[in-house]
């Protein structure tokens, strides 16, 4: 399915993921009409799409029926890309009922709203937008492939395990034109300042104690979100429907040596020898916490024609300086 001239509903499109790939496509391919849908619960905000134009917004919940039935009669969507979601795994720890009802009634009420009002199904696509958590810790094993049977270790993870399988049923069942990408860890502007970069940034600016899950030893891949941004494109030209495509940079990290380069890269912009490994504070792990992910994207890169650019000293000192600026603004 090419993109060029179609009408494109992205769902939690004011979010930290949603709102770089509105940017994106306006920015890269602007003969696409995009159709933004947010609730602007905590960590959406209209803000984040201040500077783009030639958008139609909706403050809607994507888990109203009715609401999304009525955007799809004004338009003529083509392809639904569903970043809307409930993301934190703390929050999803204290409090799973919201991630069950968002992320997988959410994604239910956009499947029917797909099945019911695309009379062909012909240039459609549905684009689920997955996690690498819904494969469970990684124990030892290569980095997951495609195949992997889904282990997700806690309610958040299993929400979008969830939602993946309910999506693919609806292609098969169905035949609506289902692609499911499953991303690493993002880190970016625009991200709520309750994971891990953004947070180890505001503490620190404030010479705050950063509290760091367990041993911090936990290892992760991180990726900018604009290679993700890019990679959704592909995966909306280029994917198979029926299709999984795992979407990593590879950059495997420690969490721990995550944060101390972020403090390093602080530390030398701002000249403040305060923001230092000092203030780390190792505090009790957090209950069902996995300790290892890794992803295989030969897939991606052999279908989709995509790859991770962007290298990770460089996309944390672009990150760094947008939320220096954002915080200093703000005090």
């Amino acid at each position: 399915m090419k993109t060029a001239e179609k009408t494109i509903l992205v769902t939690g499109g004011a979010g930290f993921m949603g709102s770089d790939f509105v940017r994106y496509m306006k920015a890269e391919h602007s003969g696409t009409k995009l159709i933004v849908v947010d609730n602007l619960t905590y960590a959406g905000s209209i803000k984040n799409l201040a500077s783009i134009d030639s958008i139609s917004f909706y403050k809607a919940d994507i888990c109203n029926l009715g609401d999304m039935k009525e955007i799809f009669k004004n338009h003529d969507i083509s392809c639904i890309v569903n970043f809307a979601a409930e993301t934190h795994v703390d929050r999803s720890i204290a409090d799973p009922s919201c991630f069950i009802k968002s992320n997988i009634e959410g994604t239910g009420v956009l499947l029917d709203v797909a099945r019911t009002m695309w009379k062909d199904y012909s240039d459609k696509r549905f684009l689920q937008i997955s996690t690498d958590e819904v494969y469970g810790a990684l124990n030892e094993r290569n980095p997951m492939t495609e195949d992997e049977l889904l282990s997700p270790g806690n309610p958040y993870a299993a929400s979008k395990a969830s939602a993946d399988l309910l999506a693919l049923s609806y292609g098969n069942t169905y035949g609506i034109p289902v692609v499911i990408t499953r991303s690493c860890n993002n880190y970016g502007p625009c991200q709520y300042p309750e994971k891990l970069i953004p947070l180890i940034i505001k503490k620190a600016l404030n010479h705050e104690k950063l509290p760091i899950y367990g041993d911090g030893l936990q290892t992760r891949e991180w990726m900018y979100v604009r290679d993700h941004s890019l990679a959704v494109k592909c995966a909306i030209d280029r994917g198979r429907c029926g299709n999984i495509y795992n979407i990593t940079s590879s950059i495997r990290t420690y969490n721990i040596d995550l944060v101390k380069m972020v403090l390093q890269i602080m530390r030398e912009l701002n000249n403040d020898n305060l923001i230092s490994e000092e203030l780390i504070d190792f505090v009790s792990d957090r209950p069902g916490h996995d300790k290892d992910y890794s992803m295989n994207s030969e897939k991606a890169a052999n279908e989709l024609k995509w790859e991770a650019k962007t290298q990770l000293h460089y996309g944390l000192l672009e990150t760094i300086k947008w939320y220096i600026k954002l915080f200093e603004n703000i005090r």
